[in-house]
C-alpha cells in the first residue's frame, strides 16, 4: 500500500467515526435503548358474554382504533418509574396537529434473551374519524424513554428535527391500553401502567 493510499484510507475512517459519533452518542450509558415504534388500526375486540351479549354498534359509528407500539430494551434488573412519552403529528386542513400522551410503567424487568418489552397508546375510533381517516394521515411519530426524570433515548434518532417541540402538542386524545377495550384482550402483553405520576 502505497503513501498516498494509506492516507486515503485514514481519511475515509476518520470521517465515518465522525459520522457515526452523533448517531451512537446518546446511547452510550443508556439502561434503555428503543428499538422502533410503529402504527396500526384495529378494530376492538367482539366480547361475547352468556348473559351479556355486545351490543351492535351503530352503522354510522367508527371501528377502527389507532395502535402506536414501541418495542424497547433495559439493562437494570428491575425499574419503575419508566415513563414513555409519546408525539404524533396528523394533518388537519393543509394544518399539522401534534398529540402528545405519557405512560408510566412500573415493575420493569430486564429483558430475557430475545424479547424486548412492549409499550403503547391508543386513539378511539371517534378521534381516528376526524383526524386521520387512514394511514396517511399519520405523518410523523417521535417516543421518548425517561427514567426517574432522566432522558434515556429518544426515537427516531436523527437529532436533527425535533419536530414536536416547534409546537404545543395538544394531550388527552391519546390513551394508554387500561382505558380500552383491548386491556382484558392484550393487556399482558405491554408492560405494566402504573397510576402513580
Amino acid at each position: 500500500m502505497t503513501g498516498h493510499q494509506r492516507t486515503n484510507w485514514l481519511s475515509v475512517a476518520l470521517s465515518l467515526t465522525f459520522v457515526a459519533t452523533p448517531v451512537l452518542a446518546q446511547a452510550a450509558g443508556s439502561d434503555f435503548r428503543i428499538h422502533k415504534a410503529y402504527d396500526s388500526f384495529p378494530e376492538a375486540p367482539d366480547y361475547q358474554f352468556n348473559k351479556y351479549p355486545r351490543l351492535p354498534a351503530r352503522p354510522s359509528a367508527p371501528t377502527k382504533w389507532l395502535r402506536l407500539e414501541m418495542d424497547f430494551d433495559s439493562e437494570p434488573a428491575w425499574a419503575d418509574h419508566v415513563e414513555v412519552r409519546w408525539y404524533i403529528q396528523v394533518e388537519v386542513e393543509r394544518k399539522p396537529v401534534v398529540f402528545t400522551a405519557s405512560v408510566l410503567h412500573s415493575n420493569v424487568k430486564r429483558n430475557p434473551a430475545g424479547q424486548r418489552h412492549i409499550t403503547a397508546v391508543f386513539m378511539r375510533p371517534r378521534t381516528v374519524d376526524r383526524y386521520l381517516r387512514n394511514e396517511r394521515g399519520i405523518k410523523k411519530i417521535a417516543v421518548q424513554i425517561f427514567v426517574n426524570g432522566k432522558l434515556e433515548d429518544t426515537w427516531p434518532r436523527d437529532g436533527k428535527d425535533r419536530w414536536w417541540e416547534a409546537t404545543t402538542p395538544v394531550n388527552g386524545f391519546l390513551v394508554d391500553v387500561t382505558q380500552t377495550p383491548f386491556y382484558d384482550a392484550e393487556g399482558d402483553r405491554y408492560e405494566e401502567v402504573s397510576n402513580a405520576k
